[in-house]
């Protein structure tokens, strides 16, 4: 038996918000199972939820150490950085984050089966798919700065066509494997290297394909039938365009790092190279600084 943290009062059938405990009574009054396992569509949805529990359980007269509760299990979502979530309705939710998303996979309702079959045919399908890679603009950004995942280091401004060739290549690899854990996946922004989608129609399903800097691509499928509405209202897409942005910021800002310090390289060449001049420093040892600060 444990006590209800609104009521004080032992529980034979408590009522659990992550670590906190209500009795059943209690959980009902502030409808906790109405939203304990909410799929929030974006931020103002979280904090609108918020402002509706702790007002219910201000007026029920719920103790001040619950409400502090309440508050705190909406507070750490909130400080997270949660921007977007959806459940595409084949047993899959995402969450965007500023730094992450998240894909939690149901054992318990997510058709393996299913979902290989449909996919196969949506590979097959005539329906456009867009990608990251996309946007001529942003695939010269990353050729400057980025490719196979690593910042190109042979200087600034040699995007040739040939490099945009390979990095095209090396950031969307053609791969058709389909591989799906179940539970929670982490993905940070900076382990993506392109996001491909493809809308969901009344035939077939739909998806987000993360290519990942593992071998293991993931996958977030979007189903139809009572989801049909909500695909109407391109809730996936405006997933898709946030978590593009998100890894694009991500890339850009990698990118700049990488040439203030390829610049900064620059600089300190100069340095050791003017002491070598005043004879201060060997040939040798300028000739190993050089070949230390050019990762040669």
């Amino acid at each position: 038996m444990v006590k209800c943290v609104a009521c004080n009062k032992t529980t034979l059938l408590p009522e659990y918000l992550d670590t906190i405990t209500f009795c059943k009574t209690c959980a009902l009054k502030i409808r906790l199972p109405l939203w304990r396992y909410k799929q929030y569509d974006d931020i103002e949805d979280l904090v609108s939820q918020k402002k509706k529990s702790v007002k219910l359980a201000e007026n029920y007269g719920f103790s001040k150490a619950s409400i502090h509760r309440i508050n705190e299990y909406f507070d750490n979502e909130i400080n997270s950085g949660f921007l977007k979530g959806f459940h595409g309705g084949c047993g899959q939710s995402i969450k965007i984050y500023t730094d992450y998303c998240v894909i939690d996979t149901r054992k318990d309702q997510f058709d393996i089966n299913y979902i290989s079959k449909e996919y196969a045919r949506a590979l097959k399908s005539t329906r456009p798919k867009q990608s990251f890679m996309e946007d001529k603009t942003k695939v010269a950004a990353l050729t400057k700065g980025v490719l196979s995942g690593k910042i190109v280091k042979a200087g600034l401004g040699l995007a040739t066509s040939l490099a945009l060739d390979v990095a095209q290549n090396s950031i969307l690899p053609k791969r058709e494997k389909m591989e799906v854990k179940y539970g929670k996946r982490y993905i940070k922004y900076s382990s993506i290297e392109s996001v491909e989608f493809m809308d969901a129609t009344q035939e077939e399903i739909g998806f987000l394909r993360i290519y990942n800097n593992s071998s293991v691509d993931l996958f977030f499928f979007e189903g139809t039938n009572i989801f049909t509405v909500r695909n109407k209202n391109n809730k996936v897409r405006d997933i898709y365009e946030v978590l593009n942005e998100r890894v694009e910021n991500n890339y850009i800002s990698n990118t700049k790092k990488a040439n203030r310090s390829e610049m900064d390289n620059f600089e300190a060449i100069k340095k050791y190279k003017e002491l070598l001049e005043d004879g201060i420093i060997s040939q040798e040892e300028f000739d190993m600084k050089k070949k230390e600060l050019l990762d040669l």
